[in-house]
């Protein structure tokens, strides 16, 4: 497979973002910078919709436009429905507490 080398200048306060941000996810400077941008590219290329990548267990980034963006937290803030498995495991009586004798 043929390669490609790609030269860019920075200024030392977005180097050293790049590199830290690097540096947390374990990857090195050239693989994370060629993700990121094969991540946008992507964006781009598929006009704005919806991009899940999980990157560690606890980092989801949600790419979105504008209308995407007014539903996703129209949902966010909606109330959430009533859920009858969560009722009843409410009000069951835990393995550890005491049971009530019944009247």
């Amino acid at each position: 497979m043929k390669t490609f080398t790609l030269t860019m200048r920075a200024q030392p306060r977005d180097w050293s973002l790049i590199d830290d941000a690097a540096h947390t996810v374990g990857k090195s400077v050239a693989d994370f910078m060629l993700e990121a941008a094969w991540e946008k590219a992507r964006s781009v290329r598929n006009n704005g919709q919806v991009q899940l990548k999980q990157a560690k267990s606890d980092q989801v980034s949600f790419v979105l436009d504008r209308e995407q963006f007014v539903k996703f937290v129209a949902q966010l803030d909606a109330q959430p429905g009533i859920n009858p498995a969560v009722r009843r495991l409410a009000s069951t009586t835990a393995c550890w507490e005491p049971k009530t004798a019944p009247r």
